[in-house]
């Protein structure tokens, strides 16, 4: 569960659903749960998602939450809404340490998770 966030449509309860492959800009992690969750944003429906990965330029790992593309197929690796550093022995999002992706690097709103 997702709570104060200062992106309403944010929080809530993502469910588990399959495992992830890479994907464009952020490489997710091989065999870690993704979860999602539906939402209405922006007037249109949305899927976020909750993963673990990396981009490319760094190799630290991260839980992220983002959303689908606007065809709802790709993530939409270039503009995270939350970030939380992590080691790579993690499989299930942490539960503090989220900070808010704004600005150039993404479209998150103040508070982060918590």
């Amino acid at each position: 569960v997702v709570e104060g966030c200062g992106m309403s449509e944010v929080n809530g309860t993502y469910r588990q659903d399959g495992i992830t492959g890479n994907q464009r800009r952020i490489r997710l992690a091989e065999d870690v749960p993704v979860f999602f969750k539906m939402e209405e944003w922006e007037g249109k429906p949305v899927t976020f998602v909750m993963a673990r990965g990396k981009y490319t330029n760094d190799e630290r790992e991260y839980w992220w939450i983002g959303h689908l593309d606007s065809a709802g197929r790709n993530l939409d690796s270039t503009r995270p809404l939350y970030v939380a550093h992590c080691s790579a022995e993690v499989q299930v999002p942490p539960s503090h340490g989220w900070t808010v992706m704004a600005g150039l690097y993404g479209k998150g709103v103040s508070p982060a998770p918590k």
